[in-house]
């Protein structure tokens, strides 16, 4: 009995230290992998820029033509149709058509139409720019003005929220090895922008040489927009 007992003890201390080693063995590949990991994904630059918000406007008169079958962006002018004194829009109406009072109703058009001639002048502000919202109104039509051949103008005014197109895909390889507060200080002076920020990712490693990546692929690039 007094044998098998230390028999049974030895075994039992063979395989515990085996299970020891395998487990230090494990935990080391796995701190190597994902070293290596780490150093492949490392430096990653994020930029972060805040876009100036520029405030842009439109100015046009567009044509209400009461024989007009379809809208033309290009003139400036959309179909209406004059309503009674006597004539009703049902509620559901209401909500599809522009309505303007005149002496001798109301003249409706269809939001849609408009909304046509609004894209069709908001391309005269993307050039260079890029619209992010906008906001459209109209002048009230004079209701002592007579109509002239089926024919009537108002104002359109349109106020567009917009940024300068940022040429961003550019921007790496104009700072590659400087340090953060030397591309900060450069991508700052750019037309169009309202401050910019840059950091290393992981934020929690050092970055010993303190210089941009020569890798371009290694920046990220996004727009603040307030």
């Amino acid at each position: 009995m007094h044998n098998k007992n230390v028999v049974a003890q030895l075994h039992y201390r063979h395989t515990s230290t085996h299970g020891r080693s395998a487990l230090f063995v494990f935990i080391a590949v796995i701190l190597l992998l994902g070293t290596s990991a780490l150093f492949i994904i490392w430096p990653v630059v994020e930029i972060k820029v805040v876009p100036q918000i520029i405030i842009r406007e439109i100015n046009k008169t567009i044509v209400i033509d009461l024989d007009a079958k379809a809208v033309s962006a290009n003139q400036g002018l959309v179909p209406g149709k004059l309503l009674l004194n006597s004539a009703e829009l049902r509620p559901w109406e209401e909500s599809i058509y522009n309505i303007f009072k005149v002496n001798q109703g109301q003249i409706i058009i269809a939001k849609s139409d408009l909304k046509q001639i609004e894209t069709e002048y908001l391309k005269e502000l993307q050039d260079g720019y890029v619209v992010l919202s906008y906001t459209s109104e109209m002048e009230q039509v004079s209701p002592t003005k007579k109509l002239n051949t089926h024919t009537w103008p108002i104002k359109l005014n349109i106020n567009a929220r917009t940024i300068l197109s940022l040429p961003t895909p550019n921007w790496p390889e104009r700072i590659i090895g400087l340090t953060l507060q030397e591309a900060e200080s450069k991508l700052a002076l750019e037309p169009g922008v309202e401050s910019i920020k840059i950091k290393f990712y992981p934020y929690f490693l050092a970055n010993f040489s303190q210089k941009l990546p020569k890798d371009e692929s290694k920046y990220k690039i996004t727009l603040d927009i307030k």
